[in-house]
């Protein structure tokens, strides 16, 4: 019973794992896979077959993600700058820019573009400020925007990845223990 409980935890978390894996495009803009790598599931794929262990507290296995800032996605929180002033979120225009995985080029940095001749910081009269560069064009206002910043980002709760990881455990589990106890009965010793 033990094993087959074991057997049935762990298969069950590789299975919740995989499935947030699945879900993850759907909810985030990846641009490559590291994301969807760094949830993880339990430490082993294999199982131990050390009878010394027994009888454990009780079984556990732990699916989650690798990287802090997820649980910002999953809570909400409000981001601060760390070292600098200012957040910089970018416009349109730099999104459009992107390379394939995702990085914003070396000439579109807020550090490089202030380097610029005709680059300002502008700062509207809401206490809202923004990088505006100077491009060669007649218009009213020859200046493209780039980057707004902020001094704070307050970022929503939208993976509700607890929710969806328990649903999938509750669906999943009994199908998993009847398979491990099943394998069991049929391998064991007389």
């Amino acid at each position: 019973l033990p094993f087959a409980t074991l057997l049935a935890i762990n298969d069950t978390a590789w299975h919740a794992r995989d499935m947030e894996r699945a879900r993850l495009p759907r909810v985030f803009n990846l641009k490559n896979k590291g994301l969807q790598k760094s949830l993880v599931g339990p430490p082993m794929r294999k199982y131990s077959s050390n009878r010394k262990q027994w009888p454990l507290p009780g079984p556990v296995a732990y699916v989650g993600h690798r990287a802090p800032f997820m649980a910002h996605h999953e809570k909400g929180a409000t981001r601060h700058p760390v070292w600098a002033k200012w957040l910089t979120i970018p416009t349109d225009v730099v999104k459009r820019a992107r390379t394939k995985t995702g990085k914003v080029p070396k000439r579109l940095r807020p550090r490089k573009l202030l380097d610029r001749k005709g680059a300002a910081i502008v700062q509207k009269k809401g206490g809202a400020a923004m990088i505006k560069v100077e491009l060669v064009r007649k218009r009213k206002d020859p200046r493209e925007l780039f980057y707004s910043l902020a001094r704070k980002i307050r970022i929503k709760p939208r993976w509700r990845f607890r929710e969806h990881t328990l649903g999938h455990v509750r669906s999943r589990y009994k199908f998993y223990f009847e398979k491990a106890w099943s394998q069991a009965i049929r391998t064991a010793k007389r």
